[in-house]
């Protein structure tokens, strides 16, 4: 029989699987990996002070975690618990630390730029930089054509600079050279400028309805189901440009060019059009035309800068920051009663931070949290449906 490690996880790595949990409260599937360690949330939030000397973090985490009696379920974790990751663990040095349970863990993982809750001189890796970050973990690069690292480059540094995640200040600048002002001033201006989406865009709405006029001269095309027919035979490529476009067949068949390119330009924010240019293999080609490839390059450039000087996590760091909430595939149906369980329990939370009288910035820190949890459960129950 294996001997029980305390808060150990015992499983496998996230490589090959993780260890299926959920949140009780809000029942957010999360996947956890082998050799990390569960600390309770009750002594995570312990006001105690705790002084070690020439202790390993794993002897220092084994001590906090029969002190405050911690009772690991592989399989359940509560809101407000906190998970050490492994590379912490492992790390066999003998060290000092003191101070309450939060301080300690966050000095510890913050060593090894794993998840911390109070940083300062590391980013919070929470909210929109969590969506950026599985955004550009869920595309299957292998499966694009052409440039693929050149591109999930771009994709992980544009996402970088939604969620403010980049430390300007420690990238290493010539003379003359200011790399924030350029993809601010330059290149994300012209990204989002109406006169290049219309550029960008009016080719493409021309050939669209250059092949619905081919398709409305077909046998068949008298009537909406004739239509509707083609498109899903012999014109589904046509259809599947429309589609990418936001419209449909109705939309071709009765606007003008000017009125369809005001409507695909209309309300598309920024993120929608980076993923429209940078994950179709077609659209990356019209991508590198209109702002060109030096511009793609030094984008891939910066990237590469950002890493090689610290400016954000490696790879393998923000890896360990984010695979915690990973989701795990799940074949729920949705529960209406339990997303107006959750839709209560955050206004009711919501409610209470309104009114900040006698609570402290720990307190605070702590509600804010547990709402954005919730949220998080609240999304992935409702993508269900």
């Amino acid at each position: 029989m294996q001997k029980k490690q305390k808060g150990l996880f015992v499983g496998e790595s996230h490589a090959n699987g993780g260890i299926p949990s959920k949140v009780a409260e809000t029942n957010q599937l999360i996947e956890i990996e082998g050799d990390e360690y569960y600390i309770c949330k009750r002594a995570y939030n312990s006001s105690k002070k705790f002084s070690f000397r020439k202790k390993s973090n794993k002897e220092i985490l084994d001590h906090i975690y029969t002190s405050f009696a911690c009772k690991l379920q592989q399989d359940k974790m509560q809101v407000g618990d906190f998970i050490i990751c492994k590379v912490v663990v492992k790390d066999k040095s003998k060290v000092d630390r003191q101070g309450t349970v939060k301080s300690i863990l966050n000095s510890m993982q913050r060593e090894k730029q794993c998840r911390v809750e109070d940083a300062k001189d590391v980013k919070l890796y929470k909210g929109g930089e969590l969506t950026e970050y599985n955004k550009w973990k869920a595309v299957d690069w292998n499966n694009l054509k052409g440039d693929t690292k050149k591109r999930s480059n771009i994709y992980r540094f544009i996402g970088w600079y939604n969620s403010d995640r980049i430390d300007w200040e420690k990238m290493s600048q010539k003379e003359g050279e200011n790399d924030k002002e350029w993809f601010e001033d330059d290149f994300l201006y012209e990204l989002n400028d109406d006169a290049t989406l219309d550029y960008i865009f009016r080719d493409n709405i021309k050939d669209v309805e250059n092949e619905f006029g081919e398709l409305l001269g077909e046998d068949g095309a008298e009537t909406d189901k004739g239509i509707n027919k083609l498109l899903k035979t012999e014109y589904k490529d046509l259809k599947s440009n429309i589609d990418s476009l936001g419209l449909t067949w109705k939309d071709v068949e009765s606007k003008s060019t000017d009125e369809l390119v005001e409507k695909v330009t209309e309300d598309k924010d920024q993120n929608w059009i980076v993923d429209y240019f940078i994950l179709n293999d077609d659209n990356w080609e019209d991508f590198e035309y209109v702002f060109g490839e030096d511009s793609t390059d030094k984008i891939d450039n910066l990237y590469v800068k950002a890493l090689d000087n610290g400016a954000v996590f490696t790879e393998e760091a923000e890896m360990q920051q984010f695979d915690l909430f990973k989701p795990v595939e799940s074949t729920q149906s949705v529960d209406n009663e339990e997303i107006e369980n959750i839709e209560f329990q955050i206004d009711m939370l919501s409610g209470y931070l309104s009114t900040t009288n006698g609570l402290n910035e720990d307190e605070i820190d702590d509600i804010e949290f547990q709402i954005q949890i919730l949220q998080s459960a609240l999304k992935e129950l409702k993508s269900n449906g």
